[in-house]
């Protein structure tokens, strides 16, 4: 997603979509909410008998993160991060779970990751990353927060995106201008891969 710059003082944020083709065995899901951006993959572990379907534990998931995080009153590090790990609680032992979450609030930006991922920012000429978990820490969350610039790029990735798109990649699509045109150069990067739990 990125930040433009409007004549008013608040900043008007423009966004695109990448998700992968679900598999039996991985789902991925993209979700935005006026501010609130995120990326899901759920993949499983260990088959098990009577195991609901991964879209309907994903979609379980966000109507959860939707009814915590909608109702907080005061929305900050602590409160989201509460709300996600009710969330998270709806989620089986038997799958894995790797979210990233962005809630842009005036003009900070705050960040959390559980379970594997990777957010990537892009202002000026430089790229840095601002959260990245490679491995798994059951239902730890990371959190970041920070002030944005009108023209920064912000990319949320599940764990198999970032391992499968690589930096040059990512790096040349964010040259683009507009996330359509990013997303698009990155899809192409994405679909060599048969992965379902691939999503930014």
């Amino acid at each position: 997603m990125r930040v433009e710059p409007l004549h008013s003082a608040k900043p008007s944020l423009a966004y695109a979509k990448l998700a992968a083709t679900p598999t039996d065995t991985a789902w991925s899901q993209v979700y935005n909410a006026g501010n609130l951006f995120a990326c899901l993959s759920l993949t499983i572990k260990h088959p098990t008998e009577g195991l609901p379907s991964l879209q309907s534990l994903g979609k379980n998931f966000f109507n959860h993160l939707e009814a915590e995080f909608f109702t907080l009153e005061a929305k900050n590090v602590t409160t989201i991060t509460e709300a996600i790990q009710k969330s998270a609680k709806q989620i089986p032992e038997g799958v894995s779970l790797n979210f990233c979450l962005a809630y842009f609030k005036d003009a900070a930006l705050y960040l959390f990751l559980l379970g594997k991922g990777r957010i990537i920012m892009k202002r000026g000429e430089k790229l840095g990353v601002l959260l990245e978990k490679k491995e798994d820490e059951g239902k730890k969350i990371h959190t970041a927060s920070g002030y944005l610039q009108n023209g920064d790029t912000i990319t949320l990735e599940t764990h198999q995106f970032a391992k499968n798109v690589t930096d040059k990649h990512l790096a040349s699509a964010l040259e683009l201008a507009l996330p359509n045109d990013i997303a698009e150069a990155l899809s192409v990067h994405m679909h060599e891969n048969a992965d379902g739990d691939q999503a930014a």
